[in-house]
């Protein structure tokens, strides 16, 4: 009953409710359950986006990123302002660019308009490893050749929403001028930061459908000083395009070097080339900045190495080496070049063998022949054994000379005693 009071359970009075607290009372249950919806929909956003509570975590890898950004693939506007999205049930960073399209020319394919990642660190060390899904080796005559399944390529790249309405159209004047450069980095860095090398897929199949059909790279992406060097520390694998084969193989570095791509400065890499045992041959050309090399060394001799710089011979030509061959590049603070590209074929060792130089027991039945490898195994032997046989042999001669000497004496005493045998008598 209004204004009646009503005893606690302790047995206090407590003082007399008022109308208005009584009409509060609906207001309050509608903003506890209000709180409560908010809550609930606070506790559903944070485990979609993750534990964090918000979305920090970017995507995986660069190939996922491309995956997420094309589902604004129709969309300028959407694409570059996209900065999170679902993904697996938890909530992503991403950051989307806008690829302008541009028609076919010389040395390119047609590139439509697509919304495709951008880079998420090392922009030309994401590139090359879509280069290198993009690439391989057949034999040609029994020799490494390589082939390309993608073309470069400039393209006007957007990266904010206000600039769609005007440049998003492959007509527009900035993405024709941009699409007009010579398909090389260097080229498209010129034409201004907007204006992006890329990489478009040239043929249909052959490569993996989770793989972008295009990877840009802009110079405003750049952190290292030129957005078209391409580092290899740490990162070799990339530039080995033998795809774990043994008989022959070819390492790039940088991959796209012939397309203006240049290894950066401050880089120590390494390759092996060839099995274990056997000989390796093949050719280095090499474009290498002066106080820039590398190294060849062949196995079980480190301290003789070869070292090929920028006026060596042009392509250095590599005949049996001993396998494996350690192939080592240094570059120096100063300058970039275009790099190198290293063909390589193994010869095994022949049946029967041992690469490590011990001795081998023959199994039954096998024939042993002692050839050229004892014999050059046993150099110094052979040349006293010769020492001693000429020794011999001069000796003989002389024995042969003195006994020659005694019979002439012989023969002179006895046809002087025949004509004097008063002589003979007296002796």
């Amino acid at each position: 009953v209004r204004g009646r009071g009503w005893k606690c359970p302790e047995g206090r009075q407590r003082a007399p409710m008022s109308a208005p607290s009584l009409r509060s009372r609906p207001t309050r249950r509608a903003a506890a359950r209000g709180l409560g919806v908010a809550a609930s929909a606070a506790t559903a956003a944070g485990l979609l986006r993750g534990a964090s509570g918000a979305a920090e975590e970017w995507v995986a890898d660069a190939d996922a990123q491309d995956q997420l950004c094309a589902r604004w693939g129709d969309n300028c506007t959407g694409c570059t302002s996209a900065e999170e999205t679902p993904n697996k049930g938890r909530m992503v960073k991403l950051r989307c660019q806008w690829a302008v399209g541009a028609a076919s020319g010389i040395g390119r394919p047609a590139m439509p308009s697509a919304c495709i990642g951008r880079p998420l660190g090392d922009a030309t060390g994401e590139m090359s490893e879509w280069i290198k899904k993009h690439t391989g080796i057949i034999l040609d005559g029994g020799q490494p050749d390589q082939y390309d399944l993608a073309a470069p390529g400039c393209r006007l790249l957007l990266r904010a929403p206000e600039k769609c309405q005007a440049d998003a159209s492959p007509s527009s004047a900035r993405a024709v001028a941009c699409a007009a450069a010579e398909p090389r980095c260097p080229s498209c860095m010129v034409r201004g930061p907007d204006c992006g090398f890329c990489g478009a897929r040239s043929v249909l199949g052959g490569v993996d459908a989770s793989v972008a059909s295009s990877r840009c790279v802009a110079q405003s992406d750049d952190k290292f000083g030129d957005a078209c060097a391409v580092r290899c520390n740490g990162k070799e694998r990339t530039f080995d395009l033998s795809g774990g084969g043994v008989l022959s193989g070819l390492v790039e570095y940088p991959l796209w070097r012939k397309h203006g791509f240049v290894y950066a400065y401050g880089q120590q890499c390494t390759w092996q080339l060839g099995g274990s045992g056997g000989t390796v041959s093949g050719n280095v050309k090499h474009d290498l900045a002066p106080y820039d090399a590398l190294h060849l060394m062949e196995a079980g001799n480190s301290l003789g190495v070869e070292t090929v710089g920028s006026m060596s011979e042009n392509p250095k030509q590599l005949v049996g080496l001993a396998a494996p061959v350690t192939l080592r590049f240094f570059s120096d603070g100063a300058y970039e070049a275009a790099g190198f590209t290293a063909r390589w074929d193994y010869s095994p060792p022949a049946s029967g063998s041992s690469s490590s130089g011990g001795s081998s027991t023959p199994s039954r039945g096998e024939t042993v022949s002692v050839g050229s490898n004892f014999f050059e195994g046993n150099g110094q032997i052979l040349i006293i054994v010769a020492a001693l046989l000429g020794c011999l042999v001069l000796v003989a001669a002389i024995g042969c000379i003195a006994m020659d000497c005694v019979r002439r004496y012989r023969r002179r005493s006895v046809s002087g005693m025949r004509d004097n045998p008063a002589a003979w008598v007296y002796a």
